[in-house]
């Protein structure tokens, strides 16, 4: 799946493989990914509080090199009488304060790298929106 969201904060999930579209607000809801990390990337508002609302942040922070690069590893676990989660993991440069890693241990297992981080490199917003088939079938649940 492709995932891409425009200013207003649409969510645009095209499939390949069922040749659809869906378009719905950008939020904590329906985000791809858990809120905490998409908060640190800068897509959704990150208030400290209302994530220590939903998850205990571990007071044990370590620090880890991954790719070269030394990091703060911070775990994240979801209070059971919010959200069934699992708890998760994140690795934050400690130089750039970009994620380096994203993690979920449980059942399933989900490790995202980051690598190559680059910013301002003068991306044009055309540059960035997927190729969609033409005979992809769209639909929405926006309001």
């Amino acid at each position: 799946k492709i995932y891409f969201t425009d200013a207003a904060r649409v969510l645009y999930t095209y499939d390949p493989q069922a040749n659809t579209v869906k378009t719905e607000l950008f939020d904590e809801r329906t985000s791809p990914l858990p809120e905490e990390f998409m908060a640190l990337a800068g897509f959704l508002d990150f208030d400290i509080d209302s994530l220590r609302k939903k998850a205990y942040i571990d007071d044990t922070v370590e620090i880890e090199e991954i790719g070269g690069f030394s990091t703060y590893k911070i775990r994240i676990v979801p209070r059971q009488k919010v959200q069934n989660e699992p708890p998760r993991e994140l690795w934050i440069d400690r130089t750039s304060s970009l994620p380096r890693r994203f993690a979920i241990q449980d059942s399933i297992k989900v490790q995202v790298d980051f690598e190559d981080l680059r910013t301002n490199e003068g991306l044009q917003r055309e540059d960035l929106i997927p190729l969609v088939d033409e005979s992809a079938t769209m639909y929405s649940t926006l309001p």
